[in-house]
């Protein structure tokens, strides 16, 4: 499997990286291909990187501390994350699975901070999908329903 920077910049958080940034994102994160059914990430795993689907459809659950449901969506495009955010992993640990055949991108998290801080695009990109994954997360612990998120349930932590 090759993915290019050119699969990567086509993913919006990545498009304004110039050629050092996107070589440094590239070098210093690992390209996965998962299978069908196969488990990305593990609630009960320490979480050290931001998560990028590239391709392929992958399914989530969170479960908010001291809730009784976990809230759950399916999402195939390109550029949905999960992991990275301390915060998120510690209160609504995540479980993500490939619902098809996926490539994602693990870029550690201190590399990916790194590049944000010198790259507002990303830095915005990166913040938008924070703060839609907030409400959605807060909305569904405390209403048992995220439908009336701004961002709508199937963004969840994405942007």
């Amino acid at each position: 499997m090759i993915v290019k920077a050119a699969d990567i910049a086509r993913i919006d958080h990545f498009s304004e990286l110039d050629d050092v940034a996107m070589k440094k994102l590239i070098n210093g994160s690992e390209i996965v291909r998962y299978e069908a059914d196969s488990t990305i990430l593990d609630p009960a795993s320490p979480r050290r990187c931001y998560s990028f689907l590239i391709e392929g459809r992958w399914w989530m659950s969170r479960k908010v501390v001291g809730s009784d449901t976990p809230f759950e969506w399916t999402d195939d495009r390109p550029g949905n994350w999960h992991g990275g955010v301390a915060l998120f992993d510690a209160v609504a640990p995540a479980q993500v699975k490939a619902e098809t055949a996926c490539v994602v991108l693990h870029a550690p998290r201190e590399l990916l901070e790194e590049i944000a801080a010198q790259n507002n695009h990303l830095a915005l990109a990166m913040l938008r999908g924070i703060q839609g994954g907030a409400t959605v997360l807060f909305r569904h612990a405390t209403t048992g329903n995220a439908e009336n998120a701004p961002s709508g349930p199937a963004k969840g932590l994405t942007s």
